[in-house]
C-alpha cells in the first residue's frame, strides 16, 4: 500500500510517516524477496483485504523493524508469511507495537529483539476528521525509549538509528532516541494556533496528494502563499493530465510548492 520492496530491493527506510493506504497484502509495507532496513518511522492507520495492516513479508524476506511506531493497523500490525517454501524472519528491537496483533506463520518468525513497547503512543492527531499530527506529545513512551544502534546476530552487523529526525531535528534530545519519525524536544511541538482544520502540508517540489473524504476546492490550495501551481489530476482514458477544479475522495493529485506550506479548511 504504502511502499512496496520486491525482489532484494533491500532499501533502508527512515524517518517516514506511512499511513492512511489501502492494499490487499502490506497496507504500509509490502516485502516480497526483499529484506529492508525500517529505522524511525510512523506507520499507522493503514489497511489491508487480508493480512499485515502495517507489515507484509512474503518469500524470504527478512526485514529489520527498528525505533518504529506501529499503530492502529487493520488487519493486524506485522505478517510473516511461509508461502511456497520460502520463510521469512523479522527482526523487531525497540519498536512500539502491539505483540496480540502480529502473526507468523510456521516455520516463519518474528524475533522480537530488546526494548519493544506496546503502548499507546500518544500523538498529537492522529484523527482522520483532524491534523493529522504524528508529533508525539509529553506523555508518549515512546519518548526516549529507542535506542541508538541494535546489534543482529544474523547479519553480524550493527544497524545505526539516524542522528536527525523528519523535521531535521538533531537526535538525540533529552535522554535517549524517541522511537517513531520525530524526536520530542524539549520546548514541546504546538500546533498551529489555528481552529481551521490542516488539510495538507506541502514541502518544495511537486507534491502527491489524496483527495479526502469530503471534496475540496482547488482553491484551497492554488490560493495559498508558496503554492507554484494549479492543482493536477490525470485521466486514465485519455493518459493526459488535466487542471482540476476539486479534489475529490480516493483521487490522486499534483501540485508544486515553493516553501512548506500548511493548507486549511476555512
Amino acid at each position: 500500500g504504502g511502499i512496496d520492496c520486491h525482489n532484494n530491493s533491500n532499501p533502508t527506510i527512515t524517518n517516514n510517516i506511512i499511513s492512511k493506504n489501502v492494499a490487499a497484502f502490506g497496507g504500509g509495507i509490502y516485502c516480497y524477496n526483499s529484506s529492508p532496513i525500517i529505522t524511525n518511522n510512523i506507520i499507522s492507520g493503514n489497511w489491508v483485504d487480508d493480512y499485515g495492516g502495517g507489515i507484509c513479508c512474503f518469500n524470504n524476506s527478512n526485514p529489520i523493524i527498528f525505533n518504529t511506531i506501529l499503530w492502529n493497523n487493520t488487519i493486524g500490525e506485522i505478517y510473516s508469511s511461509h508461502w511456497a517454501g520460502m520463510p521469512c524472519s523479522l527482526l523487531v528491537a525497540y519498536t512500539n507495537v502491539d505483540f496480540s496483533k502480529c502473526y507468523a506463520d510456521s516455520p516463519s518468525a518474528i524475533i522480537w529483539g530488546p526494548g519493544n513497547i506496546n503502548v499507546n503512543p500518544f500523538f498529537v492527531d492522529d484523527d482522520e476528521t483532524g491534523g493529522f499530527d504524528f508529533h508525539l506529545t509529553d506523555s508518549s513512551l515512546c519518548i526516549d525509549a529507542g535506542a541508538e544502534s541494535v546489534y543482529v546476530a544474523i547479519w553480524d552487523t550493527t544497524i545505526y538509528a539516524p542522528t536527525t529526525d523528519i523535521d531535521d531535528s538533531t537526535r538525540p534530545q533529552g535522554g535517549g532516541w524517541d522511537m517513531g519519525a520525530y524526536e520530542f524536544t524539549d520546548s514541546s511541538y504546538i500546533p498551529p494556533d489555528t481552529t481551521d482544520t490542516l488539510l495538507y502540508i506541502l514541502y518544495p517540489g511537486w507534491n502527491l496528494i489524496g483527495g479526502l473524504v469530503e471534496t475540496i476546492p482547488a482553491t484551497y490550495l492554488t490560493d495559498s502563499p508558496g503554492v507554484f501551481s494549479d492543482v493536477f489530476g490525470y485521466d486514465r482514458e485519455l493518459s493526459s493530465y488535466y487542471i482540476a477544479d476539486s479534489l475529490y475522495y480516493r483521487r490522486g493529485y499534483w501540485i508544486f510548492a515553493i516553501d512548506t506550506v500548511s493548507i486549511y479548511m476555512p
